[in-house]
């Protein structure tokens, strides 16, 4: 049985949406090339920061739709941190360890 190459017909589209925008669109989307270049990072860090805001601004406790507004504030504070750790990844190549976080 040979085995066949599949591939994601969405990622395919999305690449070809992406190359036929112009610079003004692909500014739009640069902050999403940011947060990719730095996935466990991006995922593992809003753990402990809305743990942390969660006991300093509502220790009481809140609603979902009260949760929006500190969840935007929370986007807000991650980007610079992972734009600076991105950078810092790209300059320190031989740590094996940072490729993955």
């Amino acid at each position: 049985m040979a085995h066949k190459t599949t591939r994601l017909i969405p990622v395919d589209a999305l690449r070809g949406l992406i190359a036929g925008m112009g610079e003004r669109s692909r500014q739009i989307i640069r902050p999403l090339l940011v947060l990719g270049r730095v996935p466990l990072f991006f995922y593992l860090l809003p753990l402990f920061l809305y743990a942390g805001m969660g006991r300093f601004y509502t220790p009481e406790g809140t609603t979902i739709a009260e949760m929006y507004p500190y969840w935007l504030l929370g986007l807000v504070n991650l980007f610079p941190i992972c734009f600076l750790y991105s950078r810092f990844k790209q300059k320190q190549p031989f740590y094996r360890v940072l490729r993955y976080l």
